[in-house]
């Protein structure tokens, strides 16, 4: 098995920047459209993280599983552009644009114009892609650091096929973007096994040099990482992996009818290939051999500690299997069947991203300036579940006084916003009974006019909890039917 040649034949430059960036901003600004709504799931507590100083960020990963290059990046970035849901989502925007411009340069490997092209619609349009892209997290980035890291690798592996040498500075760069990826995410770890076997088939004299870089590079993110990693708490929304949500999460990379077209489409296209003796493109073998050890390895270890979740681990080979079957439909596919599919992929997107812009989403921003129009000085609010981040950004942002007092409930969620020990309270459920008592007690004692209660109908211990405390000396006068990510309606109390 060979590499294809890496330099397009009769290509034109500048039709291909064009066509490379055109479909870029395609992409882009789909991920623009919806990069103003209101923040959710976990945007909050980044946007509050990077809100204080530098020694009060660092002490959130701990609840972020020590990821600081992200945290860094936001910061620096929120310093010049400010801190509202566009600016702090814009990187994002950015760092999916960047990686459908690498993915154009892997295609472009392949020397097939309509390889190039399928693989940028597909890459431009991928719906798991254009969600991370709107999303103030670091999803983005990672995709971009894997892109990178793709189009360095398979740089090394013609170089080394043809007999050429392979400069110091591109093993620098892989050196940086090995240390990037691990500071951006620990999941990275997983691509760079994957990476580092494909090295080892296809061009073994890179293997120790690259193997070095990778312990170097492990060692320094090890040294200020480690004892982080050792405190970070259990993250219990994780799952074992399982064939059902491997499934799902491939079909989660556009969207479920278009995910399962794609891929059976091109196991058809492979199967007949290999039924006719016809090699399959290099490109293919080698972003399908990554793809399936990436997958192995994440069943695997989450067989031990769970660590998967079908909306964000398979950013892990987004890019590779953009590139793998866009090749493929080029050197199978004639050219008008590929731009039927290229643009079947592109307007199915466009419409699921129009339909977006009429989803009813969180009305969290209009949740909170309803409250500071009706709250007066003196009242509570009682976060409940994880509702502390979205109300404390958007009390920020909107300006609330600051006479409003706030507590949360449990406890913990304010030294911990990004998650709450679930198997404490369920092993001694009386502890939020305590923590209920406790909060009322106070809140008694104060001369608090008005209690506002974020209440999560999903958490039915947290309400029972509260709302037995409550009755000993409070009623409900009012519900207002406001909702956030984590917050399902609105109660007002006031003392009896």
């Amino acid at each position: 098995m060979t590499v294809s040649s890496l330099r397009p034949q009769g290509a034109n430059p500048r039709w291909f920047w064009v066509l490379l960036i055109g479909i870029a901003g395609f992409g882009m600004g789909q991920a623009i459209l919806h990069a103003s709504s209101d923040l959710i799931i976990d945007e909050p507590f980044v946007a509050n993280a990077i809100h204080g100083s530098w020694a009060e960020m660092f002490t959130h990963f701990q609840t972020d599983l020590a990821l600081p290059l992200h945290f860094v990046v936001l910061k620096l970035w929120a310093g010049v552009f400010g801190e509202s849901e566009f600016a702090l989502r814009f990187p994002s925007i950015l760092f999916y644009g960047g990686s459908i411009l690498v993915v154009g340069l892997i295609a472009r490997r392949s020397g097939e114009r309509s390889g190039l092209i399928a693989s940028l619609l597909m890459a431009s349009s991928v719906a798991m892609g254009q969600e991370h892209a709107f999303s103030a997290r670091m999803y983005a980035l990672l995709g971009l650091e894997i892109a990178l890291s793709t189009w360095c690798a398979f740089e090394i592996v013609e170089r080394i096929r043809t007999g050429r040498m392979v400069p110091r500075w591109l093993y620098g760069i892989m050196g940086t973007l090995f240390l990037a990826g691990m500071l951006t995410h620990t999941i990275y770890f997983f691509f760079l096994c994957a990476l580092m076997l494909m090295v080892l088939i296809w061009a073994r004299r890179a293997f120790i040099p690259l193997l070095l870089i990778g312990v170097i590079s492990g060692a320094l993110y090890l040294i200020p990482m480690y004892p982080l990693l050792i405190k970070s708490q259990p993250l219990q929304w994780l799952s074992k992996a399982t064939l059902e949500n491997i499934l799902w999460g491939f079909r989660l990379l556009w969207f479920s009818l278009v995910s399962e077209a794609v891929l059976l489409l091109a196991l058809t296209l492979m199967m007949i290939r290999l039924a006719r003796r016809r090699n399959l493109p290099s490109e293919v073998v080698q972003a399908g051999f990554m793809t399936v050890v990436m997958v192995l390895l994440t069943w695997g270890t989450s067989q031990i500690t769970p660590i998967f979740i079908a909306t964000r681990t398979p950013m892990l080979f987004l890019g590779l299997i953009c590139v793998g079957v866009g090749v493929l439909f080029a050197q199978t596919l004639p050219r008008s069947a590929i731009l039927l599919v290229g643009i079947f992929i592109a307007a199915a997107s466009v419409g699921l991203n129009v339909l977006r812009l009429n989803i009813d989403h969180a009305q969290t921003r209009e949740s909170v300036a309803s409250l500071i129009d009706h709250a007066q000085c003196g009242d509570w609010l009682i976060l409940t579940s994880l509702s502390y981040s979205e109300v404390v950004y958007y009390l920020r942002r909107l300006n609330a006084p600051p006479c409003l007092n706030m507590e949360t409930f449990p406890p913990d969620t304010e030294t911990h916003p990004g998650w709450i020990d679930r198997a404490r309270y369920q092993n001694d459920p009386t502890l939020l009974q305590t923590a209920a008592d406790d909060l009322v007690r106070r809140l008694s004692a104060s001369d608090a006019r008005k209690v506002w209660v974020f209440w999560d109908q999903a958490r039915v211990d947290l309400n029972q909890a509260l709302s037995d405390a409550l009755e000993m000396g409070w009623q409900n006068i009012e519900t207002v039917p406001f909702y956030g990510t984590y917050f399902t309606k609105i109660l007002v109390y006031e003392a009896r």
